[in-house]
C-alpha cells in the first residue's frame, strides 16, 4: 500500500519497537476476532496450532478480500494466544506474511478464548489509500 510508513521512536530503528503512519486513507475495514473455523464453523487443526495459525490467516485473506482490500493494506493486528509456547510458531508465520508489508501487531498470551478448541484469535484493521 503506498501512503504508508513504518516509523521508529527518535534515535531508534528497533525492528519492534514502531507503528504505522497512514497518510490519505479513503477507505477503513475493521476486523473483528477471527478463528480457524471453517465454512461449517468447525474448528480447524484442534491442538495443532500451525494449522490454526495458517486457517486464522486464510479466513483474514478471505475477509479482505470480501471487502475490497488485500493482506498488504493490514495495518494494525491484536493477536490471542492460549498458550505462551505458541509465540515463536506465529512470530516465524508472521514474518513470512508480513515480510514486506509491516504491520503493526500486539500479541498476547490469555488464559483462554471462548471456544477451548481454538488456540488463537486475531483482530486488526486494514485501510485503502
Amino acid at each position: 500500500m503506498k501512503n504508508k510508513e513504518i516509523v521508529f521512536p527518535k534515535g531508534s530503528n528497533e525492528s519492534s519497537i514502531f507503528g504505522i503512519r497512514v497518510s490519505q486513507a479513503r477507505e477503513w475495514l475493521f476486523i473483528g476476532g477471527t478463528v480457524p473455523r471453517d465454512a461449517n464453523n468447525v474448528v480447524v487443526g484442534k491442538k495443532d496450532i500451525q494449522k490454526q495459525m495458517t486457517h486464522v490467516f486464510d479466513n483474514l485473506r478471505d475477509i479482505l478480500l470480501e471487502g475490497g482490500f488485500t493482506m498488504n493494506d493490514l495495518v494494525q493486528l491484536n493477536v490471542y494466544l492460549t498458550d505462551e509456547s505458541h509465540r515463536p510458531a506465529y512470530f516465524e508465520l508472521s514474518r513470512k506474511i508480513f515480510l514486506n508489508n509491516p504491520v503493526a501487531q500486539t500479541v498476547l498470551v490469555v488464559r483462554g478464548l471462548n471456544d477451548p478448541d481454538v488456540l488463537v484469535e486475531v483482530d486488526g484493521t486494514a485501510c485503502i489509500t
